[in-house]
């Protein structure tokens, strides 16, 4: 990562030298804004040991007041955030953690802010957490998050000399994962003997309360002692304590501990063994990522006769013999530093849909065309034309072309949910096709051989896909297949983890596959299988180490190889060491990156020549001078599906959602093509001739509901299906848009606009594609700017998605390419809320997931009103407590549901519902009181959306809606956070979410009125998306014209296929 470095000069007084400095962080301020909150989130304080004055942290800002309470002075400043101060043990220093330098480390400044300096030096995606002094004022202890092995390891930082670890992750660099160990939030005995912290063992779990115990270490001998841990009798084995602080006179241990869903505080003396009640503290962060502590700091006065706190938003001083706490009262004239916005408002195209995706292009022999499907066709388009031409297949959704060697021929795959995989073959122009393929499976990437008469293809069992609801990459257990174009005879030539398209050089029987160990060759005489390559490079945050690469094809002369990764696409030399692993990321290694976007699919054209898609926009590379000799847009084109005609929806109540979420009772809903042309009282629209009339006298019309955080698993991925059973669900019900934000591969962004032209039934698809994460690795704001161009000018996105990318240096660049590309940017916080609050300050549009310490104070909810942040809960998964979905289906039995059991296949209701049963009080669960404060930031005029995760196709959505009323949000609040509020979370209330005219008819004709029961949601009896109106029950097409429904998602078969059992063989 590229830093431009200073040479820091002695620190006076201290005798010291710092580290040096790094630049400050990238993105300046567009304005600051002046608060005064009453109650503050999550401000951790410390009481100077001459017990006048507190020093403590809002919003990333330090501030001091008198103990007594006071007027509040700020002493920090700035986009940087800093937080968790505390004092030295003289008073004249207080340690904290900054990103001040782009990344996070401990820093040390003068009570009043002065003086300001890093003592580490960590330039990575390090999170700092818990910092607090050694008795002696010469070192700082503080605890390292690393999130390549998802724990927190504790560090020494000495004021002069070398740091060091005292508690890593793994007690052995090969110790098993469930021995690994988190240390967290240390207190030091004034004595200097002992380092009381707590610790988990066994990896951080979000879904259910861990086990934690509270552990002292003896400084001069490392050893360690547990020094609460619980009864540890039966049904105790999650108990947790954690928070340790140790009182002046070291006999007295102050910790917290979760009981009945409660965070509370107590005090152990650990002369006696009493341990007394204290009440309670902030609810705590077992079940998030505690990277400000497992609960704000707090400190014992000089004295030791009292704990200083925060508790809900505001401070106390908590007598330790249990009497009445006295409130602290301050004064807060709050400077916060925030970024420009990126929220912008986008506008639903009309016209042709023009396909932004463009699968796996085959070039043909000659280099002069390109074969690619799109939109639910095959196309080919010539070199240096604009537009491609699509080919007159009668398949449904034929997909990974590939050239006979003399190019006049394709051969291709297709899916069917009912009926399996198939393989076949084509004229170039797409006339007289023929079926290859004799034996049911899920065929994919055909490919001629050399002498066009054969057939290599990847196969796999037909139901080992048909029942997976969740596929992801392109390596999966396949045979390796010839099929013989004359007989139709079948050979298996090896078997293995393999993806990607077969590959030849000049060498007779030999065909090269990318698996999971990398790129090897198979002798097609006896199936041997032999590496040829070994490449990594960079990956995701929680992974150690690099990653394999993702795909890897080797040139027509054998000499070279081509492997892409993250955004980026490399070149490298056949390795003459096959089984040494090549990582792009060395500064020493053989592979050279090309100029550009990188790939998501690429292919030799030539023995220098290579081929590179991302989206649609293509480019032929010569990797010998690493230039681009041709680039173009694939461009495919289908008209877009709108109704003709004009139907009335006649006296019904409509509940608008626009102007303060106006109702009108007995009211008409006029929808001329996709748009609502009218509305109004019944019988007093103009109506155009011939139009239709439709009586819901007694119904509910609201707008469609909008998931803004869906996660479509449950897709076809690689090969395309048109009966897609998820998207089925979400639509019948009620779901008419589905934005995913980081979706998992890129095949949504083709599935968008399938939907938009009429082949594939479903709610319409927004996404923002895959997300950019720390796979992609980004060491400047060029490189930020060339990564985004992806999106912009590859898939043509208006959304993006950011997550854990890098350090707040790296966030910044990226927010500033996205607001120059004009890319609407939402990004979530790991439930973590030091991440969820600097993406916030520097501007990102939308916040996904829970904000992990409730109850917010007034300083969040007033930062994220002025900015416009969105704020989706998610509360079906994991929010700082259990999951709000398992609660429900243990609670309610959905899988006796009807319009359930007709649209999810049986696998799915198997995997997906039956295993969550697990009884939970709900005293217990956190998601109630997430839901109340996202109540509390609508009520206050903060953007609330509504997302559901996708975890329940479509009647998920309705869980996520209820979950909010359990905690408290009225139901006309979730209606709109569901409707207009999702429009403009995603950047379309222009076109979305109100009913008025000029929108999109996207509408819910209900049985009864939902602002009296949230459930009233479900019975659904109509469905329009776009103007096509559809039976709520089985999404059956009522208008323009009716039709049948839908075939239901398959019930056990009684014939399931699987591929024959093989003799045994050597290969």
């Amino acid at each position: 990562m590229t830093r431009l470095i200073a040479k820091a000069l002695l620190i006076a007084g201290l005798g010291m030298a710092a580290l040096p400095a790094a630049a400050e962080l990238p993105m300046k301020p567009e304005r600051v804004l002046t608060l005064h909150p009453d109650r503050t989130t999550w401000s951790s304080l410390d009481v100077s040991p001459d017990g006048k004055t507190i020093v403590f942290d809002v919003l990333g800002d330090l501030y001091t007041m008198p103990a007594s309470g006071g007027k509040a002075q700020q002493i920090s400043e700035g986009l940087a955030f800093d937080s968790q101060p505390r004092f030295s043990p003289d008073g004249r220093w207080i340690t904290f953690t900054s990103d001040r330098n782009g990344s996070e480390n401990v820093w040390i400044a003068r009570p009043d802010g002065s003086q300001a300096h890093s003592i580490t030096a960590f330039d990575d995606e390090t999170v700092m957490v818990s910092p607090t002094w050694s008795a002696d004022g010469r070192a700082v202890f503080a605890s390292r998050f690393r999130p390549d092995l998802n724990n927190y390891e504790l560090w020494r930082f000495p004021l002069r000399g070398a740091p060091a670890l005292l508690v890593p992750v793994k007690p052995a660099p090969d110790a098993p994962r469930d021995s690994w160990r988190s240390t967290l939030d240390a207190s030091a005995s004034a004595d200097g003997r002992w380092l009381y912290y707590a610790r988990r063992v066994g990896g951080l779990e979000f879904d259910l309360p861990t086990k934690w115990t509270v552990v002292r270490r003896d400084l001069a001998t490392n050893e360690e002692q547990q020094v609460i841990a619980g009864p540890g009798g039966r049904g105790t084995q999650e108990e947790a304590y954690f928070a340790p602080r140790i009182a002046p006179d070291g006999r007295h241990l102050a910790y917290v501990t979760r009981r009945e869903g409660k965070s509370m505080l107590r005090l152990r003396d650990l002369a006696t063994g009493r341990d007394s009640a204290l009440g309670q503290t902030q609810l705590d962060a077992m079940q998030a990522s505690s990277w400000q502590g497992m609960v704000p700091g707090m400190a014992f006065t000089p004295d030791g006769k009292a704990i200083v706190l925060s508790r809900d938003g505001r401070f106390e001083r908590q007598p330790t013999d249990g009497t009445r706490p006295d409130a602290l009262p301050r004064q807060i004239d709050a400077r916060v530093a925030v970024a420009p916005s990126t929220r912008f408002a986008i506008r639903e195209e009309t016209g042709p849909v023009e396909s932004r995706l463009a699968m796996e292009p085959a070039p043909s022999p000659d280099g002069q065309h390109v074969a690619f499907a799109a939109l639910g066709s095959l196309w080919v388009q010539d070199v240096g034309t604009t537009e491609a031409r699509r080919l007159p297949i009668d398949r449904d959704m034929p997909m990974q072309p590939s050239w006979s060697p003399d190019g006049k021929r394709l051969a291709f795959a297709t899916w069917s949910e009912a009926d399996g995989g198939a393989v076949w073959t084509a004229s170039a122009d797409g006339a007289g096709t023929t079926r290859v393929s004799v034996l049911p499976a899920y065929y994919r990437d055909p490919v001629f051989t050399p002498d066009g008469r054969h057939l290599l293809v990847l196969r796999s069992a037909l139901d080992e896909r048909r029942q997976n609801f969740f596929e992801f990459g392109s390596l999966r257990a396949s045979e390796l297949v010839e099929l013989d174009l004359q007989t139709d005879a079948a050979r298996v030539m090896a078997r293995g983890e393999f993806g990607g398209r077969p590959q030849f050089t000049g060498e007779a029987g030999i065909a090269y596959l990318f698996c999971g160990e990398g790129l090897i060759r198979i002798d097609l005489a006896n199936g041997a299988k032999t590496t040829v390559a070994k490449v990594t490079g960079p990956s995701y945050y929680f992974v150690e180490g690099n990653s394999p690469v993702d795909d890897m094809r080797i040139s027509p002369d054998g000499s070279t190889i081509a492997a892409a990764i993250g955004d980026r696409l490399y070149v490298l030399p056949r390795p003459s060491d096959p089984e040494t692993s090549v990582d792009v990321l060395t500064p020493d290694s053989p592979a050279r990156v090309l100029p550009g976007l990188g790939a998501d699919w690429f292919e030799w054209s030539g023995p220098t020549r290579l081929d590179a898609v991302v989206g649609t926009l293509w480019s032929r590379i010569d990797t010998a001078t690493a230039a681009e000799s041709a680039q173009m847009r694939l461009k495919a084109t289908l008209p877009r599906a709108v109704p003709a005609g004009s139907l009335l929806l006649r006296g019904a109540r409509v509940l608008t959602m626009t102007h303060g979420d106006r109702v009108l009772d007995n009211a008409d809903v006029l929808v001329t093509g996709d748009r609502i042309a009218a509305v109004g009282p019944s019988g007093t629209l103009a109506l155009p001739a011939n139009v239709s009339i439709r009586d819901v006298r007694g119904k509910t019309i609201i707008p469609g509901l909008i998931d803004v955080h869906d996660h479509i698993g449950e897709i076809r991925r690689g090969n395309w299906s048109s009966e897609l059973w998820g998207l089925r669900a979400r639509l019948a019900y009620g779901v008419t848009t589905s934005f995913d934000p980081s979706t998992l591969s890129i095949d949504h962004v083709g599935y968008q606009g399938m939907v938009d032209a009429g082949l594939v039934l479903g709610p319409r698809i927004r996404s923002t594609g895959p997300a950019v994460f720390s796979k992609v690795r980004i060491g400047s704001l060029d490189d930020a700017r060339r990564v985004l161009r992806r999106y912009s000018e590859g898939y043509q996105l208006s959304n993006l998605k950011e997550y854990r990318t890098g350090d707040r240096e790296v966030r910044q660049w990226l927010a500033m390419a996205a607001r120059e590309q004009h890319l609407m940017p939402t990004t979530e916080g790991a439930l973590a809320l030091k991440l969820d609050l600097t993406q916030i300050l520097d501007g990102y549009a939308g916040n996904e997931h829970a904000l992990p310490a409730p109850p917010l104070g007034d300083d969040v909810i007033a930062v994220m009103k002025a900015m416009r942040t969105s704020y989706d809960t998610t509360l079906s998964i994991t929010n700082s407590g259990s999951p709000a979905m398992d609660w429900i289906i243990a609670h309610e039995d959905p899988v006796v549901d009807d319009k359930l059991r007709r649209f999810w296949p049986s696998y799915a209701i198997r995997e997906m519902l039956t295993s969550r049963r697990t009884f939970v009080p709900l005293s217990e669960v956190r998601f109630p009181i997430i839901a109340r404060d996202a109540a509390r930031l609508a009520e206050a005029g903060v953007l609330v959306g509504m997302g559901s995760h996708g975890e329940a196709p479509g009647i998920g959505y309705h869980w996520e809606m209820k979950a909010h009323v359990l905690g408290g949000m009225s139901p006309e609040a979730v209606l709109h956070a569901a409707t207009a509020g999702s429009a403009e979370t995603i950047g379309r209330l222009t076109d979305l979410g109100t009913i008025e005219p000029g929108k999109l008819a996207d509408l819910l004709i209900l049985d009864s009125d939902p602002r009296e029961d949230i459930d009233a949601t479900m019975d659904i009896e109509g469905v329009m998306r776009g103007g096509f109106l559809y039976d709520g029950q089985t999404l059956r097409a009522l208008w323009p014209e009716e039709d049948k429904a839908p075939q239901t998602s398959p019930s056990p078969a009684q014939n399931e296929f699987w591929l024959p059992t093989p003799d045994p063989t050597p290969n």
